[in-house]
Order: C-alpha cells, then sequence, then structure tokens
C-alpha cells in the first residue's frame, strides 16, 4: 500500500520517527489504552479488547513492558 517493499518502508519510518513501525504502532495502541483505563473508567479487558489485543494477559505484559507498572494500577490511581 505504501508503493515500497517492507524492508524500505520500515527503512524509511525508522529514519523518520527513530522506531520500527511495529513499535510505533504498539505505542500507540498501548497509549491509547492508558487514556481509556484513566479517563474512560473501562476495565482491564474493555482497554485491551478497544485498541485490538484478543488477549487481555498480552495485553497487560506489553503495557507493563512499556509503562513500568500494570494497567490495573491506572484505575486505582484515578479511585477516590
Amino acid at each position: 500500500r505504501a508503493g515500497s517493499s517492507r524492508r524500505a518502508f520500515n527503512v524509511r519510518f525508522r529514519a523518520a520517527y527513530g522506531v520500527s513501525a511495529i513499535e510505533y504502532l504498539r505505542a500507540s495502541r498501548l497509549k491509547a489504552a492508558r487514556e481509556a483505563l484513566l479517563y474512560q473508567n473501562l476495565s482491564v479487558t474493555e482497554a485491551a479488547d478497544l485498541v485490538g489485543y484478543g488477549n487481555p494477559a498480552n495485553f497487560a505484559t506489553a503495557f507493563r513492558k512499556y509503562f513500568g507498572y500494570a494497567p490495573s494500577r491506572c484505575r486505582k490511581q484515578i479511585s477516590p
């Protein structure tokens, strides 16, 4: 779709953004999930589903690896 090979696209993308396309996409999805957890009062499972993770455990692992804490902690941060 981008009019180039996968390799050429990835080389150009990394040059422009400093990360691979898949890393950029993963970070965008995880940031959107974090926002949903913080401001939309979604459960971890709902946030995972919202950003396209079919397995909440895989989502939680990716979230923890990216942010350094569990997604359930976001919900606790805004609880009174």
